[in-house]
Parts: structure tokens; sequence; C-alpha cells
């Protein structure tokens, strides 16, 4: 069942609205999600679900937002259980499959309201987590994912650890962007590169910002244009 709270308009950017609706989903865990959704001004192109990181919430990065919707891309995500505005205790995610079958069946809801979209996944630092593992799981569902600082390899305090996570990375073979900061000291750039090398993928990017540390999107601004130009352009293009 979804609840839905009446139709805001949010301003992501100067001089520039776009409509946010905020929504509620039932979790697996029967907790309450907190979703939000970022509508493109005309019909989209594309679909992309972000997945936020440990202790964020799904709108914390408004300008990754805003380059996705003024690409066309509708963009939507909610709060993990335990974060934000969703129901849990707090910062205690549990299993991360937990987070994986809530984050499939947003998606789900989403593709029923627009049949037929591509569907992206992005996902920062323990979003890069559950996006590959959601990558894992089932790859038809996505046309690619972005992983920005998620170390494959990096569990948080309070995440049970998915089991043989490494030994899995050979079979991610759907299309792949991995960003990753060089100075990272919350997920180790080598865990970026094995990703990168263990992948099957075919299409598959990793590009690292050799000065740059966890939050590629709170960078001087140089450096954070550019990693959202980078995520939108690669999007675009597979579209």
């Amino acid at each position: 069942m979804v609840f839905f709270i009446p139709l805001s308009l949010v301003m992501l950017a100067e001089n520039a609205p776009y409509s946010c609706k905020d929504y509620y989903l039932k979790s697996c865990t029967g907790h309450r999600l907190f979703c939000k959704c970022w509508a493109t001004p005309g019909t989209p192109r594309a679909l992309a679900f972000f997945a936020h990181g440990f202790g964020e919430h799904c709108a914390l990065y408004k300008d990754l937002i805003h380059a996705l919707v003024k690409t066309e891309i509708l963009t939507f995500g909610h709060d993990h259980v335990g974060h934000g505005r969703s129901g849990g205790p707090r910062t205690l995610v549990g299993s991360l499959d937990n987070c994986v079958n809530d984050i499939f069946k947003h998606i789900d809801m989403m593709k029923g309201k627009y049949p037929g979209l591509p569907v992206f996944l992005i996902g920062h630092s323990m979003g890069g987590v559950i996006s590959v593992l959601v990558s894992l799981k089932k790859p038809r569902e996505l046309k690619g994912v972005v992983v920005v600082s998620g170390g494959v390899t990096w569990n948080p305090e309070g995440a049970t650890p998915f089991k043989n996570l490494n030994d899995q990375l050979q079979f991610v073979g759907i299309p792949l962007l991995i960003l990753h900061g060089g100075q990272d000291k919350i997920c180790d750039v080598q865990c970026a590169r094995q990703l990168y090398r263990t992948s099957k993928s075919q299409d598959k990017r990793l590009k690292v910002y050799p000065d740059s540390y966890h939050c590629l999107f709170l960078e001087p601004e140089d450096i954070a244009d550019e990693v959202l130009e980078e995520i939108r352009n690669w999007i675009k293009n597979r579209i």
C-alpha cells in the first residue's frame, strides 16, 4: 500500500522548481519507508533510483537530483530503514538483503507508473554496496549502475555483512560506472579498483579523483561539477 502526501514544489537550484512528491511504502521488514520522487518538466526519458549512504537520507544531494531531472531523468528514492524519515531503530540497517528487496519494491511501483522506461541505479557509499547487490539479484531490471564511493568490502556497524560478496563480483555484468576519491578514508579506493577489475561487464568505467575524499558530491565546485556531469552524461548516453 502506498500513502501519498500532497504534491509540493521544491527548489533544487536557483530559478528551477521541479515537482516533488512525498509518499510512503511499506518495507519488507514492516516499517514505513519515506519516499520522494522528482518529476521532469516534460515526459521522462528514463528512471533513476538513488540509494543513499549510511547515516544519510535520499534528498541529501540536491545538485545530483537537479542534474538528473534537467536531463529528463525522473529521479526517485527512499530513506533506508532506520534512516531519515523512515521507520526503524536509528541507523540500524540489519540485513542488506532487506534494503535490496525494498528497492525492488519501489522500482516495480515506478515501472508500473512509467512502463517501458530504462531504469538506472545510483548508489553512494553504503548505497553503492546495495546497488551492486541489486545488480547481482535482478540484472535485467536495470539498464546500468553508478557506484559512487561504494566500498564493496565495507560494512558499517549495524549492518549484517553480505556473505561472499567479493566472490560474486565476477557476476556483475550490467553497464557500470564507478567513481571514487583517491583519498577516501571511509571506503578504500582499492575496493573500487577490485570491483572494476573483477566485474565481467563489457561496459564499465572507473574514474578515480586522486585528491578527493569520500563524498564526491561535496568536493570543491570544480570536482563536484565534474562528478555530476560524468554521471549525467553516462546515463544519457545509455538511454
